[in-house]
């Protein structure tokens, strides 16, 4: 907390010894300073749970929903992986000291002609053939985990991509969405360059917009795939 008061003083929270310092660079440095700025600004209010607007927050519920789903398929997957992995070790293990058991037991019962030496040569049999069924559960085990680490390798991690940046477009939008805010209470018809600014502003919000659209479908889209996906890998 210590480390983000310290942020918001470094960056002024009000902004307008920001504006005055921009004043010594040229149009579009400071065009790209301010969009940077205001970006940071967002940033600092997510990490502090600042309140969002409702309508803003109304128009990402779709987008938030696939978020939190992709955060449960991503943490379910990496525990089934763990989970997979622990019981073909475990599994391999179990078959090798049964093989070695009936082994043993099946020496020693050959040189009891007794009834204790049958009994140690039908358990040797008997635990011949966990070791033979268990050996056919394991192969189709190791398969499914390569087939479930290749998922989570490559399909999480590619739909882990498009949610990342589609979440910093989201910062950055509402950001120049404050930038906006900021500019329109100052808007003056006499004055030409606050006008400017305000247009400036205004395209900034236009294009993040649209990136920031694009993304969100993108991320809905790749959601939904990732999820048949695994239903898919599951059901073979």
């Amino acid at each position: 907390m210590i480390i983000i008061n310290k942020l918001i003083l470094a960056l002024d929270f009000s902004g307008l010894n920001f504006d005055r310092f921009l004043d010594r660079f040229d149009e579009p440095a400071l065009d790209k300073m301010r969009q940077q700025y205001w970006t940071a600004k967002q940033l600092i209010r997510k990490k502090l749970g600042k309140k969002e607007d409702e309508h803003l927050l109304a128009s990402d519920a779709e987008f938030d929903t696939k978020v939190s789903l992709f955060q449960f398929v991503q943490e379910t997957s990496d525990q089934l992986l763990c989970c997979v992995d622990d019981y073909q070790h475990y599994l391999s293990e179990l078959v090798q000291v049964e093989f070695e058991l009936s082994k043993m037991l099946k020496e020693n019962g050959g040189a009891e002609a007794t009834a204790a030496g049958r009994i140690m040569i039908a358990v040797a049999r008997v635990l011949a053939l966990s070791v033979h069924h268990r050996l056919q559960i394991r192969n189709p085990l190791l398969r499914f985990f390569g087939e479930l680490h290749v998922f989570t390798e490559r399909a999480i991690l590619d739909c882990a991509d498009t949610v990342d940046a589609a979440e910093k477009a989201r910062t950055g939008y509402r950001g120049s969405l404050l930038w906006m805010k900021k500019t329109s209470k100052e808007l003056d018809p006499d004055a030409e360059n606050i006008l400017e600014k305000f247009r400036t502003a205004q395209n900034v919000v236009r294009r993040n917009k649209e990136k920031l659209d694009s993304l969100k479908l993108d991320t809905l889209q790749k959601v939904d795939l990732l999820v048949a996906s695994r239903y898919n890998l599951f059901s073979q």
